[in-house]
């Protein structure tokens, strides 16, 4: 395979005013086309698309997600002579996730491998980053709503890591407000490469987001901030920082945007070009624009443009024509330790360098801005300039792995050219390697698709590559051949790091000495992070690998941190660690340079278990994760030897167990339960120094007691083509939860079938692999077109959960069944239109059963079908009974009453089932009056309204909580504050009680109004100190949740509450004490008021209850 022939050029005049380094010897950038062999073996074979490109199992090698179109031979619905599936070349979707195992083999997966990455197609601009900061990199994906299946979404999909292979996708509500214009499939009317950015604008540890792009319906310029709201969800931000556009920033389209610290506060600040709005109270011309935002460090940003005089003077200057001809890149290319911004293509600014012809130029903006005011020159560099460079190729790093930025690109300067700039090792000369479009010899091996073009070391050799998604046989991938004259230059660690703290602002601000690569001398930039020493929490700028320093994605150079000195903000109490690495533009990084801060000199609050979900307090059918909340931020205790939380059955035998922070919920830790667990009772137990808090104090014991039924069947949470009336029947999509593998039942010897109510007409069915792991497909033999009423059943056992384990053959996995289906069965009806417009009670929760009313339109009159031997009825859906319902004709005469033979008001879940035909609607049926009229007759469908009946109004804690105590006496249930008013159920004549361990009452308890709307206080009629165990227990429907402080209308009722304590010694100061000396006392709420109380401080306390030495103690 040969080398592409090409005319080279020095360029050696100097950028004024610049710091410069010696020049080096210049360095050949070489490219070969990789061999098919080499191409097949990632295993992509997808196209119309742009590859996302990290390292998902931060292995320290680089991994591809390339989702796209495929050219495969797939079965068909044709069948052959002999009865065989037809099976033919076609196109289809596909979602290849390739890891490379670093050795020259990668490990593929596709559609079928439950990776939980969907179809999509486009990709452009895509953005790897950690959004929940868990060490794994997660990405962004602008998709296109094309392809074979018609899955692929018009949306910025989110994917998170979930650190096994697979991927869970967020649906996100503030991103699904960003509804894109598309033209030829592409965002932003098709300026697309630099249209999202990443950075932590508000410096709260988690990264935001921002785009530009051109919206639909409604239709607007669109420049749209994202918050990451801790790593949960985003957030838009819609806050009018410019009043007069009454937006946060000048709506703008077609151009390109990006973060970039402009004036060294450590803040991002923006930069957006493009086609904007005119405004002519601020006096902004409308057209080609280019507008600078000034973060203040608040939450806000603050439009700049006056900086550089009139309002227009920048973008008169530059002059940014409309359409695909410039793009924009913020880096510090003159190493001055500010970020500057590169722009490429065509401008206003007339260009004199030597390939600046037809109004091309690669001209920077070099920064020269102060702490008060931005400020740019405009200095002609050397590098290559093309317009159209943004839809082609225009990649800025350094390609030849001596530390200096270079420039490769594909685009138009008098015709189609691709271009290489080299460094020759000082930010005024490059070599100019371009390829000549009539060149007798010119085998241009860099394989070109417009916009999908990416960049990444696929071969793990240090040196960047190209590649695109261009044919669906196998990844276009142009090998690196580049041979460093000095090796790969990877900079120093930096030296000398230091951290101070201000207590009163809460900054921890990291300074360092500067890095270059040890032979070239090219300067780095720095990437930081954060470690709670306690908690293992880390809070880092770029994804890398803490341990070893290599990035774990390709982040922009925007992102990084040019200055030798950061300021962490919002930083609490606590044990740290500090890392900076230095990095280079090629991506090569340092490892990290650390430091240990003491930050925890304040012990503030008691810290335990307020409560869990479920709570423990009654049998639940599903136990597949356990929630702990606490009453700070917690953790795991991520030290080796941490105490264990283990979960026991009643064999004392410790399940296998995992421990996950919830996203988003900072109080939050989530115990993961193995895929099924039997009917039983299991205790939960925390112990001392298993969680910890942000300032490093360890948790109180913790013990609860759970009680599950048990998961005996696979059932499945819905069907694509939902219960109802249709116009003809064919296919069928059964999903089942998410994160299960659903499988056809390979010995199974019944059929799914369709049949119609007067089980005289059967049509079979074909169950097969849906196109996620947890879905199910079903197609009838023969669509159905009949009217009339439908049951579709899918016999018991025919679909199975499953897992598959590896085993020690190459690609080979063992099957291991968890549970079958039941019976499923679902109705349908053809053609049956009299369809009801309401029903009361509406379906949802409600406290009881017994009387619906039917409500058909306005003009219709329902009837009672006196033929029809059916029978309405309310199904429990826990154990299959049925409660009879008769129907009548209301006294309106639109509707139709359905009355239960008795009342119901057990809890649980039930559906209301009125077969269809057994409602109807007779009209004469005129015609055009030339025949006598006929009789008309109009069913309705199957109807079915689902209900759920429950009380689930449970306190969030309760005081004193459960465990071990020294007394019983008086308790406060604390419900969710703010939010709900907790009042006592005058009506209900039931007796709250404290039961012994026979379950014998000893002792009964009145409920009172708490302090606070959501509380109530619960006394014993006696104080009780005999050691035991103890239940309270309080009825349900004694409390209730009323609508508001003024609103007495009932919203729910709290069920059954049950609290068990243990009473040990009597609550004495010196039980209290337990032989210590001193102790530490807090409010109820954790606020301390009371360090080394000694015991005549115990004594001179109030009345009350407080926590001290961190158990609840009653002050009488």
């Amino acid at each position: 395979m040969r080398n592409f022939t090409l005319k080279p050029l020095l360029f050696c005049t100097a950028l004024a005013g610049m710091a410069l380094q010696g020049t080096i010897k210049a360095q050949d950038i070489t490219f070969r086309a990789a061999e098919n062999e080499e191409a097949e073996a990632i295993g992509v074979n997808t196209s119309d698309g742009v590859p996302v490109v990290a390292d998902f199992d931060n292995n320290g090698f680089m991994d591809l997600w390339a989702p796209g179109q495929t050219y495969e031979w797939r079965p068909t619905s044709e069948v052959n002579e002999d009865g065989s599936v037809k099976w033919d070349w076609t196109w289809y979707d596909d979602t290849k996730l390739s890891f490379n195992n670093g050795d020259g083999t990668w490990n593929v997966k596709n559609r079928d491998s439950g990776t939980g990455l969907p179809f999509a197609y486009g990709g452009i601009s895509n953005k790897a980053f950690d959004f929940n900061q868990d060490g794994l990199v997660d990405f962004i994906y602008p998709s296109v709503n094309v392809g074979w299946t018609f899955e692929a979404k018009k949306a910025l999909l989110l994917a998170i890591n979930n650190g096994d292979g697979t991927f869970t996708m967020k649906e996100d509500a503030a991103l699904s407000e960003i509804n894109p214009s598309l033209q030829n499939n592409k965002w932003n009317q098709q300026i697309q490469n630099t249209t999202i950015s990443i950075a932590d604008y508000n410096k709260d540890g988690y990264p935001d987001l921002l785009i530009q792009f051109e919206n639909e319906n409604p239709w607007e310029r669109a420049v749209w901030l994202f918050k990451n709201v801790e790593g949960d969800h985003f957030e838009r931000v819609t806050d009018p920082f410019i009043p007069e556009f009454g937006k946060p920033f000048v709506p703008q389209c077609a151009g390109s945007i990006s973060f970039g610290d402009f004036n060294n506060d450590g803040w991002p600040d923006i930069v957006s070009t493009g086609w904007g709005d005119g405004n002519e109270e601020l006096g902004i011309n409308g057209g080609g624009q280019v507008h600078f935002y000034r973060n203040m460090k608040d939450g806000t940003f603050q439009l700049a443009d006056t900086d550089f005089g009139e309002i227009n003077a920048i973008s008169e200057k530059l002059n940014f024509p409309y359409g695909e001809e410039h793009f924009i890149t913020v880096v510090d290319y003159d190493q001055d330790g500010k970020q500057d911004i590169l722009v490429f293509g065509q401008t206003g600014f007339q260009g004199e360098a030597i390939y600046a012809q037809n109004g091309k130029v690669a001209l920077m903006l070099r920064n020269v801005s102060t702490d008060e005011k931005f400020a740019f020159e405009e200095v002609e560099t050397q590098l290559y300039p093309l317009s159209g460079a943004n839809v082609r190729l225009a990649s800025l790093a350094d390609f030849n792995g001596d530390g200096w930025i270079d420039f490769v690109a594909r685009g138009w300067n008098g015709d189609w050219h691709t271009a290489i700039s080299s460094s020759t090792g000082s930010y005024d000369g490059y070599y100019i390697t371009e390829d000549v479009p009539d060149a007798e010899d010119n085998t241009d091996p860099i394989r070109i698709k417009e916009a999908y073009m990416a960049h990444g070391d696929l071969n793990n050799d240090g040196l960047l590559d190209l590649f695109t998604q261009e044919n669906c046989d196998r990844l276009s991938w142009t090998i690196n051949t580049t041979e460093p004259d000095y090796g790969i230059q990877i900079p120093g660690a930096p030296e000398d790091v230091k951290a101070e703290y201000n207590s009163d602002t809460k900054q921890l601000t990291v300074t360092w000495a500067e890095s270059y690569t040890p032979d070239t001398e090219s300067k780095a930039f720095y990437n930081l992070y954060l470690k709670n020493k306690a908690t293992g929490k880390t809070f880092m700028i770029a994804p890398a690998n803490p341990e070893n320093g290599k990035q774990l994605t390709y982040t922009a150079f925007s992102g990084y941190v040019n200055p030798t000195s950061y300021t962490f903000e919002g930083v609490e109490e606590g044990n740290y660690t500090v890392g900076v690495q230095a990095v280079t533009y090629s991506w090569q990084a340092s490892e990290f340079s650390t430091t240990d801060v003491n930050l925890n000199e304040n012990p503030t609050s008691a810290f335990t278990v307020v409560s869990t979900d479920p709570s423990g307090r009654k049998e639940i059918e599903s136990l597949s994760h356990i929630t702990l909340n606490f009453n700070e931020e917690a953790y795991p205790n991520a030290m080796e030897d941490a105490p264990a939380i283990t979960l026991t059955n009643g064999a004392s035998e410790a399940l296998d167990i995992t421990l996950k922070k919830v996203s988003g919920q900072a109080k939050q830790i989530q115990i993961i339960l193995p895929p099924t667990i039997e009917a039983g009772t299991y205790t939960l137990t925390v112990p001392e120094k298993a969680v910890c808090r942000t300032n490093g104090d360890w948790n109180t014991t913790f013990t609860k007691t759970f009680t599950t039924t048990g998961i005996t069947a696979y059932i499945p949470t819905g069907i694509e083509g939902d219960e109802g009336n249709y116009g003809s029947l064919k296919d069928f999509t059964l999903t089942f939860p998410e994160q299960t593998n659903a499988q056809v039942n390979p010995e199974a010897t019944t059929l799914a079938y369709m049949v119609n109510n007067d089980n005289d007409y059967q049509v079979p069915a074909t169950l097969s692999q849906g196109n996620r792991p947890n879905q199910t497909k079903l197609t009838l033999d023969e669509e159905l077109k009949t009217e009339g009423s439908y049951t579709l059943i899918i016999p018991e056992g025919m679909i199975q959960r499953v897992i598959f384990t590896e085993t020690t053959e190459e690609n080979a996995e063992n099957t291991t069944v968890l549970l079958t289906s039941p019976e499923i069965k679902y109705d349908y009806t053809i053609g049956l239109d009299f369809a009801p417009t309401g029903i009361t009670p509406a379906a949802g929760k409600v406290f009881s059963l017994k009387d619906f009313t039917i409500k058909f339109a306005e003009g219709t009159v329902p009837q009672l079908n006196e033929e029809s031997a059916s029978q309405a009825y309310l199904l429990n859906s826990k154990n299959g009974n049925q409660v009879a319902a008769t129907l009548a004709i209301g006294t309106n005469t639109t509707e139709i009453i359905a009355t239960l033979a008795e009342e119901v008001s057990a809890e649980g879940n039930y559906t209301l089932v009125i077969p269809a035909r057994m409602i109807q609607q007779t009209s004469m049926d005129e015609g055009d009056g030339t025949a006598e009229p006929t009789v008309k007759t109009e069913y309705a469908p199957n109807l079915k309204y689902d209900y759920t009946i429950g009380h689930d109004y449970e306190p969030a804690s309760i005081t004193p909580a459960e465990g071990t105590v020294s007394s019983l006496h008086e308790f406060v249930l604390q419900f969710v504050a703010d939010t709900t008013y907790a009042t006592i159920n005058t009506e209900n004549e039931d007796k709250a009680y404290l039961a012994d361990n026979n379950g014998e009452s000893v002792e009964e308890a009145t409920l009172a109004a708490g302090d606070n709307p959501n509380e109530i206080k619960v006394t014993l009629a006696n104080e009780v100190n005999t050691k035991g165990t103890y239940t309270l227990v309080i009825p349900a429907k004694m409390i209730q949740q009323s609508a508001g402080e003024e609103n007495p209308t009932i919203v729910d009722y709290a069920p059954q509450l049950e609290f068990i304590f243990t009473v040990t010694d009597g609550q004495s100061i010196e039980s209290t004490l337990n032989g210590a000396s001193t102790a530490e006392v807090y409010t109820i709420s954790g606020i301390l008021i009371k360090k080394n109380a000694t015991r005549e401080d115990l004594k001179g306390l109030k009345k009350g209850i407080y926590i001290i030495n961190g158990k609840n103690m009653l002050v009488k």
